[in-house]
């Protein structure tokens, strides 16, 4: 009978305990629950963040300037497509295209300054031969062409480009949508404070690069690859040296992080390929290795386009 009495005893506490358990994880998912819904209600919306930041989605993405660039490529003299040929048939440029991993390359024309340069061509019927693969993102700016309606006059260059990425990114089902969230679970734009939306309104070139950065460390894991395309950065070297020396650095270090990430294998990402091409020369260019690879342009090249770089260069 005692035995009995121990037995009861010892299945009342199995089931208190488990009651308990349950009302500690129903009470978890409540607070996860109404966690969830608390960032949702304070998360604001891609258009609610482009109406605050004076972004008109379409127009301030600048991605009509591409097909400016291409015709005016097409269009151009046989010698001036053969320098775009050439850069296409270097073993780096192929390199940089190819490999699993994220990199960096950068491409200096050593001519004159031209709104439109063979590698502004070049840029252009890349981005249309990326198009064809939709787990690509492709993310372009030309600087020496684009047009900012919408934009104060005191607005820099580099902001303006920064704006532009962010509307492009913006403009993404996943963001703009908001049924995609990021690698925290939570949705694309959870990160954005009021201060660091009130740092956007005025203008923060560091939030903008920030608020970039984190949204291409989400969309990393959405994506095989991710391709930004910059093409004229000299033409914001002189008037704005010190952001265009910080957008290229900001650049650089995303690269070598995400390669970080992919080497240690806890997640599945893609690349990120970045590509800035200049008609003359960079003030600042990063030193080549760890994701960071470099060609100038030779000042004659065979109308054949012909490759005359070495494997090993």
């Amino acid at each position: 009978m005692q035995e009995v009495k121990h037995t009861s005893i010892r299945a009342c506490s199995i089931f208190i305990n488990i009651w308990c358990a349950d009302r500690e994880i129903n009470e978890l998912k409540t607070q996860a629950t109404e966690r969830d819904q608390l960032v949702n209600r304070l998360c604001p919306s891609a258009q609610s963040l482009a109406d605050r930041l004076n972004l008109d989605l379409k127009a301030d993405g600048h991605c009509a300037e591409t097909d400016f660039v291409r015709g005016t490529g097409l269009n151009e003299s046989i010698k001036f497509q053969a320098r775009a040929r050439w850069l296409a048939n270097t073993f780096r440029f192929r390199k940089w295209l190819r490999i699993a991993e994220s990199g960096a390359l950068f491409v200096q024309g050593n001519g004159e300054l031209d709104p439109v340069s063979p590698l502004s061509f070049l840029d252009t019927l890349l981005i249309e031969r990326l198009a064809e693969h939709p787990k690509t993102l492709v993310l372009p700016f030309f600087c020496g062409v684009y047009d900012a309606p919408y934009s104060p006059e005191s607005m820099s260059g580099p902001v303006i480009l920064v704006r532009a990425l962010l509307s492009q990114l913006l403009s993404l089902e996943e963001i703009y949508g908001g049924n995609g969230t990021g690698k925290d679970g939570l949705p694309f734009l959870s990160f954005l404070s009021q201060d660091k939306i009130a740092s956007l309104e005025g203008g923060s070139f560091a939030t903008f690069i920030d608020t970039i950065a984190i949204l291409l460390s989400s969309l990393v894991s959405h994506y095989d690859s991710i391709f930004l395309i910059i093409d004229g950065l000299d033409y914001f070297d002189s008037d704005w040296e010190i952001e265009t020396k910080r957008l290229i650095k900001r650049f650089v270090k995303l690269v070598r992080q995400f390669n970080e990430r992919r080497r240690k294998g806890t997640e599945v990402i893609g690349s990120l390929k970045v590509l800035l091409t200049v008609s003359t020369y960079l003030e600042y260019v990063p030193e080549r290795g760890k994701g960071v690879m470099k060609l100038d342009v030779p000042e004659e090249v065979d109308e054949d386009g012909i490759d005359e770089l070495s494997e090993d260069e």
